[in-house]
């Protein structure tokens, strides 16, 4: 594989588009571009964790068993397995075009924000937006991401300058 088609970090996620909840999947960083694959295998191992832990405790007598923390800890384990299963087809997704990939060239970024969700999680999503003006929301480790997405735009020849809102996105001067 070429340097274009190694993801730099890839991380399972809530995905949002133009504010919209658009289900689960797998965000990929490559050196030039964003791709976000939808998939199902964490909603689907969130329901089957949940069914695999909750169930057996209908048959436990009553306040002995785990109840509805073991379901919620079904759940938590069905979302880690069903994110690692999604993450480890999303590249190969990618790599063939599939139907539930959304691309973002690097180079179409214009500005970066965080954006918290009004749910009572309270998650933090990562905004994109383009030069098209359409904007996507990934509820990854903001963290870990801002570095590697700082460096991969640079890289790519773009300048990165913080902004009250967030951070705005140019070519880089002289380019």
């Amino acid at each position: 594989m070429s340097d274009s088609e190694t993801p730099v970090r890839s991380q399972t996620t809530r995905l949002l588009a133009d504010g919209k909840w658009q289900g689960y999947g797998t965000l990929l960083l490559y050196p030039d571009k964003l791709a976000a694959v939808s998939s199902g295998a964490a909603r689907i191992g969130m329901i089957i964790g949940a069914v695999v832990v909750f169930v057996p405790t209908l048959l436990i007598p009553p306040h002995s068993g785990p109840g509805i923390l073991g379901a919620l800890i079904g759940v938590g384990g069905g979302y880690l397995i069903g994110g690692a299963i999604a993450r480890s087809q999303a590249a190969a997704k990618v790599a063939a075009g599939d139907d539930n990939v959304t691309v973002i060239p690097l180079d179409s970024i214009t500005g970066l924000r965080t954006r918290n969700s009004k749910g009572w999680l309270g998650r933090r999503y990562l905004i994109v937006t383009t030069a098209g003006g359409a904007q996507y929301g990934f509820s990854v480790k903001l963290d870990k991401w801002s570095g590697d997405l700082t460096n991969a735009l640079t890289a790519r020849g773009r300048e990165v300058r913080p902004t009250p809102e967030g951070v705005a996105v140019t070519p880089a001067a002289g380019t």
